[in-house]
C-alpha cells in the first residue's frame, strides 16, 4: 500500500519528524517479530511518546482505512508483529517513562495503561519496594 505525501505530513504533525520511521532500510527492522519466518514490512512506523499520540495516530489511520499494527518489543514469536498488508506500524518503544508508582499497592503508572505491573524495577524503586511485589503478573487478570 503506498500512502500518500498528505497522511504522512499528518503523522508526522502528531508525532513529530523523529517519531517517523520512513526509510526502506528503517522499516526493515520492523517486517518481523522474533519469529522471522514470516515478515511484512510498513509503510511507515510511528514512535508515539504519549498515549495522546498513540490515539491521534489510530484515529487518523481510521478516518483514511490505512491498516495499523501495534508493537511492543517485537520479542513475539508468531508473527503478530508484522504488517502483511503494509500500513502504518504503531512501535511502543518511546513509551517507557513510569508516571507514578503506588508504594501501598505495587503498581505503577505508565504513559499508555491506567495502572500496569511490569519489571525490572528501577534501583531506585527496589530500595523502597521489593522486586517481586513490581513483577508480579497481570496475565492471569
Amino acid at each position: 500500500m503506498e500512502l500518500k505525501p498528505e497522511f504522512l505530513r499528518k503523522l508526522e504533525a502528531i508525532v513529530g519528524g523523529r517519531g517517523i520511521v520512513s526509510s526502506r532500510e528503517g522499516r526493515l527492522t520492523y517486517e518481523a517479530d522474533m519469529h522471522t519466518f514470516y515478515k511484512g514490512a510498513p509503510d511507515v512506523v510511528v514512535l508515539p511518546e504519549t498515549a495522546l499520540q498513540v490515539a491521534r495516530v489510530v484515529e487518523l489511520c481510521w478516518r483514511e482505512h490505512v491498516p495499523v499494527v501495534p508493537r511492543g518489543s517485537g520479542t513475539g514469536i508468531i508473527g503478530g508483529a508484522m504488517a502483511p498488508l503494509g500500513g502504518v506500524m504503531v512501535a511502543m518503544n518511546r513509551m517507557n517513562r513510569i508516571l507514578e508508582l503506588d508504594l501501598a499497592n505495587p503498581a505503577t503508572t505508565s504513559p499508555l495503561t491506567h495502572r500496569a505491573r511490569w519489571s525490572p524495577p528501577s534501583a531506585a524503586t527496589a530500595r523502597r519496594m521489593p522486586a517481586a511485589r513490581i513483577a508480579s503478573s497481570t496475565a492471569s487478570r
